[in-house]
């Protein structure tokens, strides 16, 4: 079977770039903005508002995990490497 470095490589580049761009400024900039609106202000929308952030921590903090196994399956990798058929 062939390798695909340049594709693993792509790939990876793809995700760093989409997390990069998912922690730009325009999402965030324009939640501040409207939170300090008039009408976002009932207990309701900032118990909804709030759930979803929770929600968004978790989930930031599981690919942060992901990257982190990812990261350590590849040293492991290279650390056997060698010892079977590459």
């Amino acid at each position: 079977m062939a390798h695909d470095i340049e594709g693993l490589e792509r790939d990876m580049k793809a995700l760093q770039k989409m997390l990069v761009d998912l922690g730009g400024h325009k999402h965030f900039d324009e939640f501040m903005l409207s939170v300090r609106k008039p009408g976002f202000t009932t207990k309701r929308d900032e118990y909804f508002v709030r759930a979803s952030i929770s929600t968004l921590h978790k989930h930031v903090k599981f690919i942060a995990e992901q990257l982190d196994s990812l990261l350590a399956g590849t040293r492991l990798i290279l650390e056997g490497s060698g010892s079977e058929d590459s």
